[in-house]
């Protein structure tokens, strides 16, 4: 009967040990080709922008940081791999560069129809509002084909451009490099309008010092941002496909919980890190009682019987 005890409270040690190993375990996402790839060119290249909050920007220690970044970081892991960034603070020049195929990934990009010739997109990581932002006590504007003579400013080269000059080219539209520094110049009265995202307009009005504007109107349009592989480059395009795909809700939802309200949570503050210690103690907690109780019974059965 001791014998009988012994021999399935060792099995259940190594059962439990077993799982907890390869519960641990990376899954190997890419095949031999793909991981070989990958060992073979240590600089493929990212494309970052850090000038679009809460989705990559620098933070206070000038490092980047951002949604995008936190995803970036995600598919890293799950292939092993770090790559080259390659910062701009010019999206024209990002673009310009994308068509001479002089890196292979950009970490942000919207997908339009001009894009598509040069670029392999994906399903886009989260969709947000695009808003038209005015000062507070001008009159509000309605719609874009009620836009009248209002004079609008947006970043040049980005999405919601191509969109207003295809689709609307009555609109008088003047370009500045980017969000902030269009959003500043609607502050300050010097343009009527903007239109943006509305999770970065709700970002940057309660950080930036913007305290005079406001998203006055809800469009039709979205911007669903997601990352982008220079069509040439299939290897490369094959990999972050295999990526992205195995990124889970629950990954994504971690993640745009921790810019949800431009807080970043540490990671010893976050569900998963006192879930996951205290399931570990228990398990090795209860790995050590029957650790001790297989050893007991071995030195009870060993002693001579008087």
């Amino acid at each position: 009967m001791k014998k009988m005890v012994n021999k399935i409270i060792l099995r259940f040690i190594i059962i439990l040990i077993s799982v907890m190993f390869f519960s641990c375990k990376k899954t190997n996402l890419l095949n031999y080709t793909e991981t070989n790839y990958l060992k073979e060119n240590d600089s493929i290249k990212v494309a970052l922008f850090a000038y679009y909050p809460p989705y990559q920007f620098k933070n206070e220690k000038g490092q980047i940081d951002g949604i995008f970044i936190d995803y970036l970081n995600l598919i890293e892991k799950k292939i092993n791999y770090k790559f080259q960034k390659v910062y701009y603070d010019d999206w024209g020049t990002l673009i310009k560069d994308a068509k001479a195929n002089k890196f292979d990934v950009i970490l942000e990009i919207q997908e339009t129809d001009f894009k598509k010739n040069y670029l392999t997109f994906y399903e886009p990581l989260f969709e947000s509002n695009q808003v038209i932002v005015q000062r507070k006590g001008t009159k509000k504007i309605k719609s874009l084909d009620q836009f009248g003579n209002n004079k609008l400013v947006l970043p040049k080269k980005y999405s919601i451009a191509e969109i207003i000059s295809t689709n609307y080219p009555k609109i008088k539209v003047t370009y500045e490099k980017d969000d902030i520094e269009c959003l500043r110049k609607v502050n300050n009265g010097e343009y009527d309008a903007y239109i943006g995202s509305k999770a970065i307009i709700n970002y940057l009005i309660s950080n930036k010092d913007l305290k005079r504007l406001y998203a006055s109107t809800d469009l039709e349009y979205t911007y669903h941002p997601g990352i982008a592989v220079i069509k040439k480059n299939i290897i490369v395009s094959n990999i972050f496909e295999k990526a992205l795909n195995s990124i889970t809700k629950e990954e994504k939802k971690v993640i745009l919980d921790n810019w949800l309200f431009n807080q970043v949570v540490p990671f010893y503050e976050k569900p998963y890190f006192l879930l996951w210690c205290c399931t570990a103690l228990v398990g090795i907690s209860f790995i050590i009682f029957l650790f001790n109780r297989y050893l007991k019974l071995r030195v009870k059965q060993k002693q001579p019987n008087y």
